[in-house]
């Protein structure tokens, strides 16, 4: 049954169960500070991944707790042939003004349509998240076939195609157009600790998940690609 409901909709929700050593992991990530001299993603449009700059005590733990997540959520076989557990990601998110005023990559409407793979990503929160610090919104993939670009003429107009690296976003939707059209059949992934995500983000539109306040954080793990065709 999971594996028709995903298959119809392009995504599923689950719950699962946290034990202490998960509930460890989400403080240690809470707690963890960026090097001074890191990047901020948010500029970009994206989250920190600080998967790399965990310690390796933390680092073995979540990529036990990714295989054996894996292994529980088998429908997944059903979905894609021989999936594999390809990468995992660690993202903190915080506050960013001019990013909040004017969104750009990631947090604009978009599929992985750069990803020549079928894959699942997989979100699980590491804390409560909502509106306030950053909700995920997805919408239904029957929206417009596999081979159709939604295309945003109001965004392309306030384009530069000098700006090489913003200009990008032709391919994308801004959320005013999305709402515009497509109202009923969004999503928000609103969850904490022991509820997670799985969606075909090949063929769903999604927008990332903005820190909308002042001394908020969005912690999740996610996975650029998790389980893939291989």
């Amino acid at each position: 049954m999971q594996h028709k409901i995903f298959l119809q909709n392009g995504y599923l929700n689950q719950k699962f169960q946290v034990d202490l050593d998960f509930v460890k992991f989400a403080d240690y990530i809470k707690k963890l500070q960026l090097p001074l001299n890191s990047a901020t993603e948010e500029k970009k449009g994206y989250s920190n991944n600080v998967f790399n700059i965990i310690d390796k005590k933390n680092k073995n733990f979540i990529e036990n707790f990714a295989n054996e997540f894996k292994k529980r959520n088998n429908f997944i076989d059903k979905v894609l042939i021989s999936p594999r557990l390809l990468d995992i990601g660690i993202f903190k998110s915080y506050y960013n003004e001019d990013v909040v005023k004017d969104p750009t990559h990631a947090m604009l409407w978009h599929r992985d349509l750069d990803d020549f793979f079928p894959q699942v990503k997989v979100f699980l929160p590491l804390h409560k998240i909502d509106a306030r610090n950053g909700t995920l919104h997805y919408a239904n993939k029957n929206i417009c076939k596999e081979n159709v670009t939604l295309i945003d003429d109001e965004l392309l107009k306030s384009l530069n195609k000098e700006d090489e690296y913003r200009y990008t976003n032709n391919v994308r939707v801004s959320n005013t157009t999305f709402l515009k059209y497509f109202k009923e059949s969004i999503r928000e992934f609103k969850g904490d600790i022991g509820d997670c995500l799985f969606i075909d983000s090949n063929n769903c539109y999604h927008r990332g998940g903005q820190v909308l306040e002042k001394n908020l954080q969005r912690n999740i793990i996610s996975s650029k690609k998790v389980f893939i065709n291989y």
